[in-house]
């Protein structure tokens, strides 16, 4: 009898542990493939709003470029922690440890700057992007490198709903996941989001980062299937930017060739690296005119 008892509390045990497993595997792939709650792009919301306040970055940019290749990194956490809400000198002192090879001792310097400000917070997730250069990672550690920028994106977004630079890198974050992991939807979004604040601007603010955003939209759409379509959004930029060596190449494609420059460029099956140069946001405050 005892025995027989045993053996239905065994069983009892292991149908709980497995329904409890199920629910959680549902719930986990609810979150994970739930779409974004994006704010509205309108015509009242300022440039500020989106957090391009760019003269004060080009200015600091100027500053850094100034500064010799002696005691930079010195001198540019001194610029840190005297404005740690100026992108620019964040930027550019990640840029330079990651060259050194420093990235994960700036991750640690970050944390000792209290309180964080969302420039702070950015450049925290663009490193975890920058560590994704290690070739010895495998695909899962791809992965949770990503998932971490993600997660600090998350919460920056929370808090700043509208901040462009930081929709635009979590929606480059997803664009290189593997198309099977369902994250090229969530690129789609936060990159269209960033593409629609794009064309809201453009005409008064001329960017070197603005053809990125139709090559990345587009990408993301061809990654996702919608091929005519992205190909389209690459033509509109061309019409625009016809500098753009990517979206010259891509402008004139037809189908089987937008999914071929996809692959080799963001990856589809495969978890791809991202280019360094995509994290170098000093970007963003060069203007083409």
């Amino acid at each position: 009898m005892k025995s027989i008892m045993k053996k239905k509390q065994k069983s009892f045990y292991f149908m709980t542990a497995t329904a409890i497993a199920g629910i959680a595997a549902v719930a986990f792939y609810q979150w994970w493939t739930a779409p974004y709650n994006l704010p509205e792009v309108a015509e009242g919301i300022t440039a500020e709003e989106y957090g391009f306040i760019l003269e004060p970055e080009n200015q600091a940019q100027q500053k850094i470029n100034a500064i010799s290749e002696h005691d930079k990194i010195m001198l540019l956490k001194q610029a840190v922690e005297k404005e740690p809400n100026r992108m620019a000198y964040a930027n550019a002192l990640r840029i330079q440890m990651r060259e050194q090879g420093e990235i994960k001792t700036y991750l640690e310097y970050l944390e000792q700057i209290k309180p964080s400000t969302p420039a702070l917070k950015l450049q925290k997730a663009l490193s975890y992007v920058d560590l994704l250069q290690d070739p010895d990672l495998g695909t899962a550690s791809l992965g949770q490198l990503s998932a971490r920028s993600i997660s600090v994106l998350n919460d920056l977004i929370e808090d700043r709903p509208y901040d462009w630079f930081a929709h635009y890198a979590r929606g480059l974050n997803n664009l290189y996941w593997p198309s099977g992991l369902q994250r090229t939807d969530k690129a789609i979004q936060d990159l269209g989001y960033c593409l629609a604040v794009a064309k809201q601007l453009e005409g008064g603010m001329k960017l070197s980062v603005w053809p990125l955003i139709y090559t990345a939209y587009g990408d993301a759409l061809v990654k996702e299937g919608q091929i005519k379509k992205g190909i389209e959004v690459w033509k509109d930029g061309f019409q625009k930017y016809k500098e753009d060596e990517e979206l010259k190449r891509r402008a004139s494609v037809g189908e089987v060739e937008a999914v071929d420059i996809v692959r080799e460029a963001r990856g589809i099956d495969d978890f791809r690296r991202p280019s360094p140069s995509l994290s170098d946001l000093s970007l963003v405050w060069t203007f083409t005119e």
